[in-house]
């Protein structure tokens, strides 16, 4: 049998920043696969204080657009380019909504970093896959990846996603406000990373509130829910039943927190 995905947080805060945490991110380790869920600002020195390498990564995973969830691209292409350049057998795949691999030039491009970009694609393997709702991703033998979307603000496709590592489901909301795609994620996992703004109705704002975190959570008992993408407001006692991590805390998905 194999062992069990694990999940790192290399971040668990909203856009504000609330003091002790940084912005949401990830690392998902799972179906002989690394995932980095969300490229912030703070991604790739969260990566060395966890002990993790950019090298070990094989897929980027992005929700939306907004740069709190994709601000630190530039500096992990500039480190991925440095300790990947000229290998081979190892691509990057970049998940992310229509327009992702346009997005992220135009990045490196408002940086200044078009010589990065140009080398790194020339020497690397990097592929860019475009989801949408509804659409499914096999990433290898092992894991498939389904992308939901959701409800977060009009001018940009947020998306969520169902990710099967080897029969472990894992669902994560990026940002939403309460919507049917937050159903489909919750039914079809085991685990659901969902996002908690605040303690207050942000549902008009385009986030979930603790509120609304509990409902989706009464509605699906058999899921196990952890909270992340959260407000400084947020606290354990008004989330019952989810778990808050702190930022780099690792959980095996199906067993209690620990640190890491």
């Amino acid at each position: 049998m194999s062992a069990s995905p694990t999940v790192t947080w290399l971040g668990t805060g909203n856009f504000e920043v609330p003091p002790g945490r940084y912005w949401n991110s990830f690392v998902v380790r799972g179906g002989g696969l690394t995932f980095l869920v969300e490229p912030s600002p703070t991604s790739l020195p969260h990566l060395r204080t966890a002990g993790l390498g950019v090298g070990d990564l094989d897929v980027v995973l992005i929700s939306h657009f907004h740069p709190d969830h994709t601000f630190g691209w530039p500096f992990l292409l500039f480190e991925i380019l440095d300790k990947r350049a000229g290998s081979t057998g190892h691509p990057l795949t970049v998940v992310g909504p229509p327009g992702v691999a346009g997005f992220l030039e135009q990045m490196m491009d408002l940086g200044s970093m078009q010589v990065t970009h140009r080398n790194a694609h020339a020497r690397l393997e990097i592929r860019y896959v475009e989801a949408s709702d509804g659409s499914r991703h096999q990433l290898a033998d092992l894991v498939e990846l389904r992308a939901v979307e959701v409800e977060h603000v009009p001018e940009l496709t947020c998306l969520g996603y169902l990710l099967d590592l080897d029969g472990h489901t894992l669902g994560y909301s990026g940002d939403a406000r309460p919507c049917p795609g937050l159903d489909t994620i919750a039914s079809g996992c085991a685990t659901f990373v969902i996002e908690c703004n605040g303690t207050h109705p942000n549902r008009d704002k385009g986030h979930m509130d603790t509120g609304a975190v509990r409902e989706l959570a009464a509605r699906y008992p058999a899921v196990r829910f952890v909270a992340t993408h959260v407000g400084a407001d947020v606290t354990a006692e008004k989330l019952p039943g989810v778990l808050l991590p702190e930022d780099f805390t690792t959980i095996e998905l199906g067993s209690s927190a620990r640190s890491g």
